[in-house]
């Protein structure tokens, strides 16, 4: 998503363990050399234990691809296995071929002749067993049993085991203590020092095609103070600070950024943490803000009596897509200058209009300001209108009430579909079967506006407790966030605080329930996807014109899905998935879509 941006080739700080990326610290380099030492040898075991996320999986492939020709490599990722399963593993990675339901011992009996042929033509064969702490005694023991295949003059296999640092623990017990006695090379990988980190920073960044810094000196030191040093947990702050500068385009991380993005994927606060600028107001503003929260906020106060009843200025609450009229003025109060109504400045809300009555039966409200101007006249500026809570407010508001359920229940509304009874389980299975599918994503702003509909926004508020708010419109910069149908429209600068890029939204599979068309696919959904492309804009006149009566996936229709996806900033790989779905019924404009922006009739 950012790497156009920045200018990478791929994304550099990947959690895949590729060779190509390992920074070789002085702790992975005398890693790598114990490791190296034992291939070379002849029978016994090499221990390499390590933290999570120290690097030990990504510096295991670094090491077969050192490796000459002349080694053969069984790599065994999964040891939930039992001791048949086992030997049968190790013969399917070498190639040995066996009948099924062998036993153990005709399994071994297999493996030797293989080693000895392997020996007898000089070749070297060595065992890496991953996540070697989560083996059983049982299979332990069958790993040992293994080193006592041999010549008179040497092991024919080497082991090597690879595992956290429990694996040590159990290697001491005293049962386990014939293994124990046969491992030749130990060694264990810590994490990055401060400087290793700035270093494996930009070395990856390097790697990915990086020809300037794109992270601040000090950015880089609150990352490995976060990280302490575990470069997975660096690869994953570093991504999401990436995608943090990319969405408020900016050309590098800076030390706010990288607070952020620590904050995101740790899930908590440190002392360390300063709170966000943005979290506080000026001393006067938040004056304002307490008067508005104890005069009108909560009704409850408003119409018990209470001064702020008195003395809080009151307007009508009023639809938005009516005529305004002019609020009566209250008593002790100064009649309002009222203009005609202009479009929602950001900020300001729309009650839901089950609000309390005055005494002449008008619906009032201090939060609702939807038809007054800003010449209210008013004897000081104390006493004028707060438009809207701060975004940070509504959160703690509703940070129970409107939860992910709650947000569902509210998008799948907006598909003018009877409101769901949804299983925190099974949210999406339970859509499902109301004819719509999810879609989990991540972007910015920019792919917010391309689908054009109401989404659900994955909001985190400064104490990392995430909150699921609908955005059902947008005007220009601005956006219209819906708190249980109580409606804000809030500048989108002021909701990026609080976005990291998560979101979900809603789509249709085409009329025959396809949810994936791929080429050589046939039938009715293919119809339709020719149909539909011959009808909205595309871009590629220049391929020719589309037959919609073929019903199978070829290589005409295949030139213009991909002319599609180009036109309209789509992966080009020719699979019409969720994500083309999505911009072919949002070109397509039908009836119960919840568009963000509505089409204007021409």
């Amino acid at each position: 998503m950012y790497t156009p941006y920045f200018g990478l080739s791929e994304p550099p700080f990947s959690l895949s363990p590729n060779p190509r990326y390992m920074y070789m610290s002085k702790r992975h380099r005398e890693a790598m050399a114990h490791l190296l030492y034992g291939v070379q040898q002849s029978g016994g075991f090499v221990q390499l234990t390590g933290e999570i996320g120290t690097g030990k999986t990504t510096l295991c492939r670094c090491l077969l691809s050192q490796l000459p020709n002349s080694v053969d490599v069984a790599l065994l990722l999964n040891p939930n296995l039992n001791e048949n399963e086992l030997l049968a593993a190790v013969c399917d990675e070498l190639k040995i071929a066996y009948p099924k339901g062998c036993s153990a011992k005709q399994l071994i009996d297999l493996l030797n002749i293989y080693l000895l042929k392997s020996f007898a033509n000089r070749r070297h064969t060595v065992l890496i067993v991953d996540e070697a702490q989560l083996l059983s005694k049982g299979i332990l023991e069958q790993i040992r049993i293994l080193t006592n295949l041999e010549t008179t003059k040497q092991k024919l296999l080497q082991i090597i085991l690879i595992g956290q640092p429990e694996l040590s623990t159990i290697l001491q017990r005293a049962d386990m203590r014939q293994l124990a006695q046969r491992v030749t090379a130990r060694y264990h990988l810590g994490q990055l020092s401060p400087q290793e980190t700035t270093e494996y920073i930009c070395s990856r960044l390097k790697v990915a095609g990086c020809r300037r810094p794109l992270f601040t000196n000090s950015a880089m030191r609150h990352v490995y103070q976060k990280a302490q040093g575990i470069p997975r947990l660096v690869n994953v702050i570093c991504d999401r600070a990436l995608l943090g500068a990319y969405s408020h385009n900016k050309a590098v991380v800076n030390t706010r950024i990288a607070r952020r993005a620590a904050r995101e994927v740790l899930g908590a606060r440190t002392v360390m943490d300063k709170p966000p600028q943005w979290i506080w107001a000026p001393a006067t503003g938040l004056a304002v803000v307490v008067a508005f929260t104890l005069g009108g906020y909560r009704s409850t106060g408003l119409f018990s009596g209470s001064p702020a009843a008195k003395t809080a200025p009151v307007v009508a609450a009023v639809n938005v897509s009516s005529p305004v009229s002019p609020p009566k003025a209250i008593k002790n109060h100064p009649p309002a200058k009222v203009k005609k109504a202009p479009q929602m400045a950001p900020g300001q809300h729309i009650q839901p209009l089950n609000v309390p009555l005055s005494k002449d039966g008008t619906p009032i409200t201090v939060a609702s300001v939807v038809a007054v101007d800003q010449e209210i006249s008013t004897e000081s500026p104390a006493t004028r209108v707060n438009q809207h809570p701060p975004l940070s407010e509504l959160l703690r508001e509703y940070s129970v009430a409107n939860g992910k359920l709650e947000a569902f229940g509210r998008l799948v509304e907006l598909w003018n579909r009877p409101k769901p009874s949804l299983n925190s389980e099974q949210i999406c299975p339970d859509i499902k079967r109301l004819g719509l599918h999810c879609l989990n994503g991540r972007g910015t702003w920019n792919n917010i506006r391309a689908h054009n509909r109401a989404a659900i926004l994955v909001l985190n508020s400064p104490k990392s407790v995430q909150h699921h708010v609908v955005v059902k419109g947008v005007q220009g910069d601005s956006a219209m966030l819906d708190f249980m149908g109580e409606q804000v429209l809030y500048p989108i600068s002021q909701i990026d605080p609080y976005w990291f890029g998560d979101y979900w939204l809603l789509w249709k599979s085409p009329p025959f329930g396809s949810e994936r068309l791929v080429f050589s696919d046939t039938g009715k959904d293919v119809l339709w996807l020719r149909k539909v492309l011959k009808r909205v804009p595309s871009g590629h006149r220049r391929i020719g014109v589309l037959n919609t009566e073929n019903p199978k996936f070829d290589t005409e229709l295949l030139r213009h899905v991909v002319g599609f996806q180009k036109h309209n900033g789509l992966k080009a790989n020719g699979v019409v998935g969720a994500e083309m779905l999505i911009r072919l019924n949002t070109l397509l404009n039908s009836d119960d879509l919840p568009l963000l922006v509505q089409k204007t009739a021409s």
